[in-house]
């Protein structure tokens, strides 16, 4: 009897391990080395690849990418200039972690801190400029976290710039989070000029920098972007690559070495241009017509879509084989709002619809009164005598 208990407990933990290697693989079909990973098309805004991409977690310097979005903004406003001298501060030159080794007092360009920030993911030079543009670390972060909320970014919260995590607990982001401000940084085609070159040097080329992101030399179309590591996040990695029309942003958090940062994020990529491509496509609605309107001021109301053109992923090699198909509602009941929605355009690939684009009313058609009635019998009447 204790034979047959033994087995049958031996038994079900064998099952129960099977069962959780299964829900694991489920979850990470790709065996990435991640906590948490995704792959999206950034210009469709389809997600490719999910693994715990709504999990909050710790950024590592990944962080700067949000500090380098609001650089990018003030240097376009015109409120700071790349010749800007900086004066860096005790605070800047007290940080640790990657660094530059700024001394109290050295002045330094921000193009050269940008370059810094960008290339060596260095925490004094990411500080210095935080200062030059919001005065203090503390008006810096307060519209580092504005920021993100403008871009929909609701399970991020940022503590400092740098994302130094030692002796903090509430600075996190999530990989979905990662990928809105990634791709909102690579609209800068300003800062595309630095997250694309590989060797750089500042100090009049006293000092010479090397990109700490080694898929711009592995990878093609890799146009960047952040590296991050800390003891907390593990090693992090934001890669943006651009294929022909195609632009992929893939993340990668709590990998153990950069080595295996790299390799996960490669074949997360391949897998996504391997499977996917983003096609074009132009709204047409010349040769839908109008629809009547019953007992409006107006008989018919005119047609209008927000997205005329809009891009759709696809299967790669399938783009041609997308369907179109334009459906309006028969006629309409006065009183018709401006926008209401009349119908719509759907994409489809055989019986999968892709993308569903709503027509809506480009005018407001007020119902028909007495009065209206009466004066354009009335003006018929004078016409027609």
């Amino acid at each position: 009897m204790k034979k047959i208990t033994a087995f049958i407990l031996a038994l079900i933990l064998f099952l129960s391990a099977c069962n959780a290697a299964f829900a694991s693989v489920a979850k990470n079909p790709l065996k990435l080395d991640a906590k948490a990973a995704v792959l999206v098309d950034t210009k469709s805004g389809k997600i490719l690849y999910s693994y715990n991409a709504r999990q909050k977690r710790s950024p590592a310097s990944v962080t700067k990418v949000m500090s380098l979005i609001l650089v990018a903004e003030a240097i376009e406003s015109g409120k700071i200039s790349l010749k800007d001298v900086v004066v860096a501060s005790k605070n800047a030159a007290a940080l640790d972690g990657t660094e530059i080794y700024l001394k109290t007092g050295e002045k330094m360009t921000v193009n050269d801190l940008i370059k810094a920030t960008v290339m060596a993911s260095a925490n004094d030079a990411c500080t210095a400029l935080a200062e030059h543009v919001a005065g203090s670390r503390r008006a810096f972060v307060k519209m580092m976290n504005a920021k993100a909320k403008q871009l929909g970014m609701k399970n991020t919260h940022f503590q400092n710039c740098t994302g130094l995590d030692v002796g903090i607990s509430n600075h996190y982001t999530t990989a979905l989070d990662i990928v809105k401000m990634s791709a909102e940084l690579m609209k800068h085609k300003l800062m595309v000029r630095y997250t694309t070159t590989w060797i750089d040097k500042i100090r009049g080329g006293k000092t010479t920098l090397v990109n700490t992101n080694k898929l711009l030399r592995t990878y093609k179309g890799c146009i960047g972007l952040k590296t991050g590591m800390t003891t907390k996040a593990g090693y992090c990695l934001s890669s943006v690559v651009q294929k022909g029309n195609t632009r992929f942003c893939g993340v990668i958090l709590g990998s153990k070495s950069a080595k295996n940062r790299f390799k996960s994020m490669t074949r997360m990529l391949n897998y996504g241009y391997r499977h996917f491509q983003t096609a074009k496509y132009e709204v047409d609605l010349s040769q839908a017509g109008n629809i009547g309107v019953n007992h409006g001021e107006k008989k018919f109301v005119e047609l209008l879509v927000n997205q005329k053109s809009l891009y759709i992923t696809v299967p790669r090699g399938k783009g041609g084989e997308v369907d179109t198909i334009v459906r309006l509602d028969k006629e309409l009941e006065a009183p018709v709002r401006k926008n209401q929605v009349v119908g719509t355009v759907r994409f489809s690939l055989g019986s999968k619809e892709l993308k569903k684009v709503n027509i809506l009313a480009k005018e407001e058609i007020k119902e028909k009164s007495f009065e209206n009635v009466f004066r354009n019998l009335f003006k018929s009447l004078v016409t027609n005598s």
